[in-house]
């Protein structure tokens, strides 16, 4: 197979300190991509040898071409309500862009799921945390927290199949997944010289889409 790509970009970021129209301590951020890729693919579907039994490269010659955009943002609100206590929630959408399988149509028609083309996948994420730091007594204590939400739509998964006695390799969407979780992680500072750090996180995975056969 020859394969051909070509990716382009526009990105921008700002964020905004509300502090200085009144509201202290608020501050919101946003940023925004959008990104479209062209793909070209070019193969040889392998043949037998009659004589020597063995696979060689044929004469039917079959391209493929895809043309994928998509966007990706990111959206978050931050509240620094002292100079140890800050808040935010956040919401996020990434793009993974699509492409072409580097098999000729004829057996990938006898696999399952295959597509020539397979679709892009997008990731949205959502998350709320609180950030602090304080004294107990003497003693300095950092403590970070955050709940999570993430959704995963429409996953390439790499499958195997046989056509004929040949394996193949391809891609194919056959997956959403939710992810959800909880997360925590800080420090304890004692003196100069000795600190304790530690963290904790609880994450709950679960297909919420499962098409894909897996031979």
């Amino acid at each position: 197979p020859v394969d051909n790509n070509e990716n382009m970009k526009r990105t921008g970021q700002a964020t905004l300190d509300l502090s200085y129209a009144g509201i202290e301590g608020l501050s919101v951020t946003g940023g925004y991509r959008y990104s479209w890729s062209d793909s070209q693919l070019t193969t040889i579907a392998p043949v037998r040898n009659p004589v020597t039994g063995r696979f060689e490269p044929g004469t039917n010659e079959t391209n493929s071409a895809t043309k994928s955009k998509g966007y990706n943002y990111t959206l978050s609100i931050q509240q620094q309500f002292t100079p140890d206590i800050m808040a935010y929630a956040s919401a996020t959408r990434a793009y993974v862009p699509g492409g072409v399988n580097a098999i000729s149509p004829p057996p990938g028609a006898n696999l399952p799921g295959y597509k020539p083309v397979y679709d892009a996948a997008t990731v949205n994420t959502q998350e709320i945390g609180l950030k602090t730091q304080f004294y107990l007594g003497d003693v300095a204590v950092r403590l970070n927290t955050a709940v999570y939400n993430t959704d995963y739509k429409n996953i390439a998964q790499t499958l195997l199949g046989l056509v004929n006695g040949v394996s193949y390799r391809y891609l194919a969407n056959i997956a959403a997944i939710q992810l959800r979780g909880v997360e925590a992680a800080g420090s304890v500072v004692f003196n100069p010289s000795f600190s304790v750090n530690f963290g904790y996180s609880y994450n709950h995975a679960k297909y919420k889409t499962w098409t894909g056969v897996d031979p």
